[in-house]
């Protein structure tokens, strides 16, 4: 699994609907809509790379599959950097096709443990109530909920915490079909 990161020239060209291009810059075959049906998120994190060019390896990365060509199979990233306090709020998508596969876990267990090494102290999840499949997810990773929120995006959202020195004991279980 590749987590590779998104720059605002492959964001860029995403939003021009050149899937091609931005997949080869990426190294990975990206789906033929993936411009338009990820438009407000690309257009939020090229905001963020424009204001705060240093935050780019926090933010937005693909997740690619092991196969040849390598396909995008989904999205991982941190919303920033940490914050003073070194809290990291994590986001993670897998594509519909590809979910139930254990590929949310694995690349988020991958984010978090880079996250770790570079100054993250706690991680923040905050999930919608009726997104299962998620909830799911920060369950594995042992994300606790620590309170809920109003969201300007989805409402009500649950809020799970992790604290970094959490992640040593970590193995990753095998992945279905795997």
């Amino acid at each position: 699994m590749c987590c590779c990161p998104w720059t605002r020239e492959r964001i860029e060209l995403l939003l021009d609907r050149n899937e091609v291009a931005a997949g080869e810059h990426l190294g990975a075959v990206l789906p033929d809509d993936l411009g338009a049906a990820a438009e407000g998120l690309l257009r939020v994190r090229l905001s963020d790379l424009r204001n705060h060019p240093a935050a780019q390896p926090w933010l937005l990365r693909v997740i690619a599959d092991r196969g040849t060509p390598r396909r995008m199979v989904g999205f991982v990233g941190f919303h920033g950097p940490p914050d003073a306090a070194g809290r990291a709020e994590i986001g993670y998508e897998v594509l519909p096709e590809h979910r139930r596969r254990g590929i949310a876990v694995e690349a988020a267990r991958a984010m978090l443990a880079w996250a770790s090494r570079h100054g993250a102290r706690t991680f923040v999840a905050s999930i919608r109530p009726d997104n299962a499949a998620s909830r799911g997810v920060a369950a594995q990773l042992g994300f606790q909920q620590a309170g809920s929120r109003w969201g300007p995006v989805d409402d009500t959202e649950f809020i799970y915490e992790l604290p970094a020195d959490r992640l040593a004991g970590w193995e990753l279980p095998p992945r279905a079909g795997a």
